[in-house]
């Protein structure tokens, strides 16, 4: 039973196969690094969403906790009650007491709402306007701060609760609140940047941006650079009871650290499968027009100095090839016609040889034919002298008459009976 010999296959099945395997892992790696930048950017804005949550709720509760102090104050605090009754230009040192003791009581509140939110003291009686709170602002803007919330203001005998309103000083935004009571008025100011400042400094990038809305207006002096940009994804996030008059606004930017270290990494993926793919074309282009040419050019060299007339390599990719064919054939046509000139040269210097030779020896034969007859006198032979004397002289008419065949074997027979 003979054995089946297993064929085997091209290489350039094998390379198809090699190439088709690499493109296959690039697209699957690149899928996957879209799915993780999809996924990833979801999470993060999933995240954001609740710190922000999170945060608002705080925040909700701080105001309530001011509102709630601010009111109060208002009505019950006996040191305000005392301010009221004092005028600032008569009874300067007897304010002083009051005001310290409701400053206390403001550093207390201060521990859980926070210093950014500053506090001011206004009677409406005698126009009376103070910090009671430690300044966070310089001098100028204090006095900026201070005509913008007294300016236009009217005495009420009721509790009043103002909302939440936005002014700007020197560029910048402030939220106020006030609570007024006959002629008791508190302020609570805190600035737009210290709300989104948590948000901004330790969950976001430069690139994102966080904002305030109040009655749809965007308290931003300006605009930034995230607002106007393409590619930017807008979220916006209030409390879950709604209680804070504004809403949490962020511009993220398209693409986070992360997710462009992602799209770097594609970009990567993609320059290494064209780099790849070039490599193994280069190869390949390399491996049909440069080294499969010469190892035919090879070969043939080798067939055509074992045979002359061999294969050519006129269909060959490179043309000094085919030109270096060209002279070798031409070079092996001119060996060739040299050898043979060569050889014809030497046969007919050794046929020039051999009749040099037989002219040398034809004296020394007729001698001795003349030789011979002399003899046969003396011995009285005449029968064979006769005879001799008739070899001899066919043989004489053979050699001098043209050369045949025929001629050549009777010219060896007359030689032969001369001899004998």
């Amino acid at each position: 039973m003979t054995e089946q010999r297993q064929t085997g296959y091209s290489i350039n099945r094998y390379i198809r196969f090699l190439m088709g395997g690499l493109l296959l892992l690039g697209v699957l790696n690149i899928v996957l690094l879209v799915v993780t930048v999809h996924y990833s950017r979801a999470e993060r804005v999933r995240r954001l969403e609740n710190t922000i949550s999170i945060y608002l709720e705080d925040v909700s509760t701080r105001f309530k906790a001011i509102d709630h102090f601010m009111v109060y104050s208002t009505v019950n605090d006996p040191n305000l009650k005392k301010l009221a009754g004092l005028s600032p230009t008569t009874d300067i040192a007897a304010m002083i007491k009051p005001l310290d003791g409701f400053r206390q009581r403001v550093s207390d509140q201060q521990y859980s709402t926070g210093t950014a939110y500053q506090f001011y003291y206004f009677s409406s009686k005698t126009g009376y306007f103070t910090n009671v709170s430690p300044l966070q602002v310089d001098y100028e803007d204090y006095g900026k701060i201070q005509s913008q919330l007294v300016d236009g203001w009217a005495t009420k005998t009721t509790i009043i609760a103002e909302p939440w309103k936005p002014i700007v000083v020197s560029g910048k935004y402030y939220l106020y609140h006030e609570v007024r009571y006959q002629d008791t008025v508190l302020f609570c100011v805190v600035a737009v940047s210290a709300l989104t400042g948590p948000i901004q400094n330790d969950y976001l990038t430069p690139q994102d941006f966080a904002y305030l809305r109040l009655d749809g207006q965007d308290l931003i002096k300006g605009k930034h650079p995230a607002l106007v940009k393409s590619g930017t994804r807008y979220m916006k996030t209030t409390d879950r009871a709604r209680t804070l008059p504004f809403s949490f606004n962020v511009q993220l930017d398209q693409y986070s650290q992360t997710e462009k270290f992602t799209v770097l990494q594609i970009i990567l993926v993609i320059l290494t499968t064209i780099i790849g793919g070039g490599a193994i074309f280069a190869v390949i282009y390399l491996w049909r027009n440069f080294a499969i040419p010469l190892r035919e050019f090879s070969s043939a060299v080798k067939m055509m100095t074992a045979d002359p007339d061999g294969p050519n390599l006129d269909a060959s990719r490179i043309k000094e090839l085919e030109n270096v064919n060209e002279q070798f054939h031409t070079l092996m046509t001119q060996v060739r016609s040299l050898k043979l000139s060569l050889y014809e040269n030497e046969i007919q210097q050794k046929k020039s040889q051999i009749q040099f030779m037989q002219l040398q020896i034809r004296p020394h034969f007729y001698l001795n034919i003349l030789t011979t007859l002399f003899s046969m006198i003396q011995m009285n032979e005449m029968d064979h002298m006769s005879d001799l004397i008739m070899s001899a002289t066919k043989y004489m008419r053979l050699d001098y008459s043209p050369r045949y065949l025929g001629h050549e074997i009777a010219s060896g027979r007359s030689e032969s009976n001369v001899w004998s």
